[in-house]
C-alpha cells in the first residue's frame, strides 16, 4: 500500500475534503438558515472512514490491506482534518476553539491508536483495531459537538 500510495491518498482527500465540501453544500442549501443543523451535517461527514466499510469491502472481494490502511490513517489524522474542516467550511457561524480540540482529540484518538497497533503478537490485534477505531469515532463526534456550540 505505501510503496503506491496514490489510492491511500485519493481515498484520503475524497473522504476528508471533497465530502465534507459536499456536505456542507447540500446542508447550506438546505438548511441554510440552521448554522447548528448545517455543523453537524459537516461534522458526520469529516469523521474518520468507518470500520464497517472493511466489512463491506471484504464482502465484495477488495483490496483488504488498502481499506485497513485508509481507516488507520483517517483515523490517526483526524485530530487535525475534523477541526480544520469545522473551522474553514463553518469558521464565519460557529466559534471553535481548534488547538484545544486538536490537542484533545490528538490524545484521545491518534495517540491512543497507536500504543494499541504496537502490540502485533497479541491474537486480538485485528479485533482491538477494529474496536478501538469504532471507540475512537464514536469519541471524536462526541467531543466535536462540545466545540461547536
Amino acid at each position: 500500500v505505501f510503496h503506491r500510495p496514490l489510492h491511500l491518498i485519493l481515498a484520503l482527500l475524497v473522504s476528508a475534503v471533497l465530502i465534507p465540501i459536499a456536505a456542507y453544500a447540500m446542508g447550506s442549501l438546505f438548511f441554510g438558515s440552521n448554522p447548528n443543523l448545517v455543523c453537524g451535517i459537516v461534522l458526520e461527514y469529516s469523521v474518520p472512514v468507518a470500520v464497517t466499510a472493511f466489512m463491506w469491502i471484504s464482502m465484495f472481494g477488495g483490496n483488504g490491506p488498502l481499506a485497513l490502511t485508509i481507516i488507520l490513517t483517517s483515523s490517526v489524522i483526524s485530530p487535525v482534518t475534523i477541526p480544520l474542516t469545522l473551522k474553514l467550511l463553518l469558521g464565519a457561524t460557529v466559534s471553535i476553539d481548534v488547538p484545544s480540540m486538536m490537542q484533545d482529540m490528538a490524545f484521545m484518538i491518534a495517540i491512543n491508536i497507536f500504543i494499541r497497533c504496537t502490540d502485533l503478537t497479541s491474537n486480538f490485534y485485528v479485533v482491538g483495531f477494529f474496536l478501538e477505531v469504532s471507540y475512537a469515532n464514536a469519541e471524536a463526534v462526541e467531543f466535536v459537538s462540545k466545540f461547536s456550540s
